[in-house]
């Protein structure tokens, strides 16, 4: 394994935070998770095919208890991911990851991106994955992920669409969704928040209506953060119902089921 960078994570509650030191890994720009007992799930983006016995296992488990770090394979092209209840790690993919790239599929294997969103346990031995013949639906490419530890809402193309999985593998569909683009979003019972679509300025966001497994077109909102921190360079992550922002100034949520439940 190539020498690689130590991380920190802090990790925030209601009322406490702590921070683990992660040790040096061959991973940049890592996406992570915590299991139910602690441990830490982190993965990189992408990785490489070279041959079948030769192949990047950029997903890692590391427990922070023991020190211990284990690898998996989880695929390129990760758009997102999280970790359940169960312990079950949940992967969305973008495109590259979903046709091909980096010696998957051409003119390797195909890759766990191929399922455009998967399922794996905790050993990295994959459960079920989205895109199968039993399928109606095909994810192109996975935009926006929210892991509950309940429940999975996923967003995804092509011609956008939503679905509930409540871990039982069986999507429950929203088979029409009035937003192209948007990279994060939140749900309560009431309704979803999304993110700007495309080409709309930075801040932007729509509150869209919940009615079964339909939405009905709702508000455009501007969003304002304190201080007038603007939203241009900010990340944005939906869970549950809280969406954060996260920028150089600082980490903010709001809590849709506060503001519109």
């Amino acid at each position: 394994m190539k020498s690689g960078a130590a991380f920190k994570l802090i990790v925030v509650g209601h009322e406490t935070s702590r921070v683990i030191d992660i040790p040096p890994l061959d991973i940049t720009y890592p996406l992570c998770d915590l299991f139910c007992d602690g441990r830490v799930l982190l993965a990189g983006a992408r990785c490489q095919w070279r041959g079948p016995d030769d192949f990047d296992k950029n997903g890692v488990i590391f427990d922070p208890k023991t020190g211990a770090t284990k690898r998996l394979l989880l695929g390129d092209g990760i758009s997102d991911l999280g970790v359940d209840s169960n312990d079950r790690i949940w992967v969305s993919y973008f495109d590259e990851g979903v046709f091909g790239n980096f010696g998957w599929s051409h003119p390797g294997p195909q890759g766990p991106g191929a399922g455009g969103l998967v399922c794996f346990d905790a050993n990295g031995q994959e459960l079920w994955a989205f895109n199968g013949p039993e399928n109606p639906d095909f994810i192109d490419d996975c935009y926006a992920l929210n892991v509950q530890r309940h429940e999975l809402w996923a967003y995804y193309y092509s011609d956008f669409k939503m679905c509930r999985l409540d871990g039982q593998f069986e999507p429950v569909r929203f088979p029409s969704v009035p937003i192209s683009g948007s990279k994060a979003f939140a749900v309560c019972s009431e309704g979803f928040l999304f993110s700007k679509q495309y080409r709309e300025t930075a801040g932007t966001f729509h509150f869209l209506q919940r009615e079964g497994n339909q939405m009905r077109q709702g508000r455009k909102l501007r969003g304002v953060l304190p201080n007038g921190t603007k939203f241009e360079n900010s990340s944005m992550i939906g869970t549950g119902s809280c969406m954060h922002v996260l920028n150089d100034m600082g980490w903010f949520r709001t809590d849709l089921a506060t503001q519109f439940g």
